[in-house]
């Protein structure tokens, strides 16, 4: 029997070259049991751009078909294709890349100073760093010292009511 990170990989494996020529990207894969039942998440995105729900039906329904052929994971579960949200953890170069000039927040896996975060603006993406304009001034970042990042969304700030 496949461990749960077994079967993440080798879905992986099927998905990945599926996606890209389909024009996505391949976020995240968790096989998990909930409950008394399996789960098989995927979460998939465009490089740029969002994606629909259709997309994530349509990919679901030819990810089902492709599952049932290789048919490695034992027992039912169920599948779920969606969207990452904006709110997806940043964790490499590509992820990154399409945050470019807005605002993150970076979380380390060691302290880097005195500091396991940084806040800023995405200024640059190179292979093996980021960096960020921060109320401190610029800081590089090592891609192996992050351990996530995340996009923080500016709302503006709200008018009250109220006069």
């Amino acid at each position: 029997m496949l461990s749960n990170f077994e079967v993440e990989q080798k879905v992986k494996k099927i998905l990945v070259p599926f996606l890209k020529a389909m024009g996505y990207v391949l976020v995240d894969v968790k096989y998990a049991r909930e409950g008394k039942g399996w789960v098989l998440r995927v979460f998939v995105d465009r490089e740029e751009g969002g994606i629909t729900l259709k997309e994530c039906q349509d990919i679901s329904e030819q990810l089902s078909s492709e599952l049932d052929v290789e048919d490695f994971i034992p027992g039912s579960y169920i599948l779920e294709v969606s969207s990452p949200g904006v709110d997806r953890p940043l964790k490499d170069y590509s992820d990154f890349r399409r945050v470019k000039n807005k605002k993150v927040e970076v979380f380390l896996k060691e302290p880097l100073g005195k500091r396991t975060s940084f806040e800023g603006t995405v200024a640059a993406v190179y292979e093996d760093s980021v960096v960020l304009n921060t109320t401190d001034g610029e800081v590089e970042l090592p891609f192996n010292r992050i351990k996530f990042g995340k996009q923080r969304i500016d709302f503006g700030k709200s008018k009250s009511l109220r006069k």
